[in-house]
């Protein structure tokens, strides 16, 4: 019989790689026991390690749109309460004006003034609201505040171009007719709130992108999750306001007035 010798160095490396082993297993065991997940997907699940791959991603992915989603909620909310104060803002210039239609008495007169003048200020806060530093209704440009208060500047616009009216039909303006009134109002002060003109980079109300913000809800779906300053009804609210301010502050004749009120409720 042959004796065999195995040598104290054989010995010690297999001891040594049997330490190792232990440890990496041990670390292993630890990882998983903390995550819930297997350390390597690759040799636990072989093929199926894909399958697992994809499902971990999609999970991601909803925990993402959940997040981005609070913020989307947030955002449509804090709009939704904005536009729902300037709807009654609207409303009650409206509500004046009705009454205006049928009688024009100062105290009524005085109050649909009062009112105009409350609606733009409503009209330029709500313009301007903004979530974390985000100007809600700046469509894609979230950076800059949207609206300026041009009111004045343009009321003063519309009283001198009513003058040149006026003189270019012969007449004072307290002598201007219902149906004459109309069609300055139409012809003259409506194009100053064209979205080219509220847009204008010297003279325009808003720096408010025409774009609205969209936000995308999951892997499929994208909404529109506010409107902008540049929306119609933003721009039409502003033109009933200042053609109130403007003309309800001249010596128009009752039917002119009347005229007035009706097209700013229009």
């Amino acid at each position: 019989m042959k004796a065999s010798f195995v040598s104290s160095s054989a010995m010690q490396n297999v001891l040594r790689l049997t330490i190792s082993q232990s440890q990496n297993k041990l670390q292993q065991a630890s990882t998983e026991a903390t995550t819930g997940t297997y350390a390597d997907i690759g040799v636990s699940l072989g093929a199926g390690a894909a399958k697992s791959i994809n499902l971990t991603s999609a999970i991601a992915q909803a925990a993402s749109f959940k997040t981005s989603n609070a913020v989307v909620e947030l955002r449509m909310n804090a709009s939704q309460t904005a536009l729902s104060s300037l709807k009654d803002a609207g409303d009650s210039l409206v509500s004046n004006l009705t009454a205006l239609q049928a009688s024009q008495d100062t105290t009524s007169i005085a109050v649909a003034l009062q009112t105009a003048s409350a609606t733009i200020s409503q009209l330029v806060s709500t313009a301007n609201t903004s979530v974390n530093g985000e100007f809600l209704f700046g469509g894609t440009n979230l950076d800059s505040q949207p609206l300026t208060d041009q009111s004045s500047a343009v009321s003063d616009t519309i009283v001198s171009a009513l003058n040149d009216y006026a003189t270019g039909l012969g007449k004072d303006v307290n002598e201007l007719t219902g149906e004459e009134i109309g069609s300055f109002i139409t012809d003259t002060v409506e194009p100053m709130f064209s979205e080219s003109a509220w847009t204008d980079a010297s003279e325009g109300w808003s720096t408010a992108s025409s774009t609205d913000m969209t936000s995308r809800i999951s892997g499929s779906e994208t909404i529109t999750s506010s409107t902008n300053a540049n929306s119609e009804g933003m721009r039409y609210l502003a033109l009933a306001s200042v053609v109130v301010s403007a003309l309800f502050g001249q010596d128009l004749s009752s039917d002119a007035q009347s005229t007035v009120a009706s097209k700013a409720i229009a």
